[in-house]
């Protein structure tokens, strides 16, 4: 089985990305993730741990564009056309977005080649963009979302709430996969010394 990721950050800091390309790895998939490395930081191929990782970088265009959210139509169009030159190489058996703002890349291929796609919605992206940006935009990505959505063959979402949120705005099976560490030891054992260690794990 072939699959194509597609994320809009570079691929070097998203756990949740790689612990599921890394779980289908392991299990005989063959996994390539078209990332976007705005920064242009990272090589634009490689392979890390039988993970293939092909990266776009803006264009003069989009560095002359100030927010990010206004090169995304640009980053849709740039890896759309990537992704058929991959497919090439290798037919795709399935398509995995990653959140709302690669869904409509997905989308296209999906109708252009005929392959199941898989929504990954890791948060409700409207709701997200409503911390920096003004109610509008949230108000029509949140539209958008429930637009586009029932083109999925299938989500993938992060926690109950989020499942009950897209439950009810589309009838495409929705399952849970959370994205928690591993438990070291099921019992607390106390250091052996007084200093106190506060761990945050986050982004």
């Amino acid at each position: 089985m072939n699959t194509l990721m597609v994320v809009t950050n570079p691929f070097t800091h998203d756990p949740r990305v790689y612990n599921e390309a890394k779980s289908l790895s392991k299990k005989g998939y063959t996994v390539t993730v078209l990332a976007w490395d705005r920064k242009k930081e990272s090589p634009k191929n490689e392979v890390i741990e039988g993970i293939k990782v092909n990266r776009i970088y803006n264009s003069l265009i989009m560095n002359l564009i100030p927010y990010d959210l206004f090169r995304l139509y640009f980053w849709w169009k740039m890896a759309y056309r990537e992704a058929l030159e991959l497919n090439k190489n290798g037919n795709f058996d399935v398509i995995h977005c990653h959140d709302l703002d690669t869904l409509p890349i997905g989308i296209k291929l999906k109708k252009k080649l005929n392959l199941p796609l898989i929504y990954d919605a890791h948060e409700i992206w409207g709701y997200m963009l409503e911390k920096d940006l003004p109610r509008l935009f949230r108000d029509y990505y949140i539209k958008k979302e429930k637009r586009l959505i029932n083109n999925s063959d299938s989500i993938i979402t992060v926690n109950k709430p989020l499942k009950n949120y897209f439950k009810s705005i589309t009838n495409v099976k929705i399952n849970i996969i959370m994205n928690c560490k591993f438990l070291v030891n099921k019992k607390y054992i106390s250091p052996e010394n007084d200093r106190f260690t506060l761990l945050y794990i986050g982004y």
